[in-house]
C-alpha cells in the first residue's frame, strides 16, 4: 500500500468487480460456491447458538461482512490475494478478470 489510490481503488471499482464476477461463468460459479462456503456454515452455527429463525438473516450478515472485510480491509493491505472468491483452477481462465 503505497498509494492512497491504492487503497482506495477497490471502492472505485466495486461495482464494476461484482458485474465481472457475475458476467464471467467460471467467476460467477466460484463466487457462489464462496457465498455457500460461508452462509451454510453461518447460518447453522447462528442456529446452535439459539438465533433461532433469524439465524438465515444473521447468515447473511456474516457473508457480506466477510466480502466487505476482505477486499476493504485485507485485500487493500497486501495480506492475501486478488479474489475474494477463488483464482481460477485446473486450467480454467477467466474471461473478465
Amino acid at each position: 500500500m503505497s498509494k492512497t489510490g491504492d487503497f482506495l481503488s477497490p471502492l472505485r471499482e466495486f461495482s464494476g468487480r461484482v458485474a465481472d464476477a457475475f458476467i464471467d461463468p467460471v467467476r460467477r460459479r466460484h463466487v457462489i460456491a464462496r457465498i455457500a462456503e460461508t452462509y451454510i456454515p453461518a447460518t447453522i452455527v447462528l442456529a446452535l447458538g439459539d438465533a433461532g429463525w433469524w439465524s438465515f438473516a444473521w447468515a447473511v450478515v456474516v457473508v457480506i461482512g466477510e466480502l466487505v472485510v476482505y477486499e476493504f480491509v485485507i485485500e487493500p493491505l497486501g495480506w492475501t490475494g486478488y479474489y475474494w472468491e477463488r483464482g481460477p483452477r485446473d486450467g480454467e481462465t477467466f474471461t473478465r478478470p
